[in-house]
């Protein structure tokens, strides 16, 4: 009883699939996420994601807008650092 109630009150976020076993005094039973849900969640996330990523361009092309204005400052000619990972070569 109280594994059919469960679906019931979840309905609008999820969906039941097969029916509630009962082996002994063990009770269970399987419930997946609506597709539209979870495609609700995952765009949410990819959101956030690209919002972060353009945060941290933002902000590492305001530090080098400050190297190159303390640089300036200095008498000095700047030229950008690009990082890159060292370069390993199979042998």
């Amino acid at each position: 009883d109280l594994l059919n109630r469960l679906p019931e009150d979840m309905s609008d976020l999820c969906i039941m699939e097969g029916k509630p076993k009962r082996e002994g005094r063990n009770l269970s039973c399987f419930v997946v996420p609506k597709p539209e849900i979870l495609k609700q969640l995952n765009d949410n996330k990819r959101k956030e994601e690209r919002a972060k990523k353009k945060a941290k361009e933002e902000a590492k092309k305001k530090l080098e807008a400050k190297k190159a204005a303390a640089a300036a400052a200095m008498g000095l000619e700047y030229t950008p650092e690009e990082e890159q990972a060292p370069k390993i070569s199979s042998v």
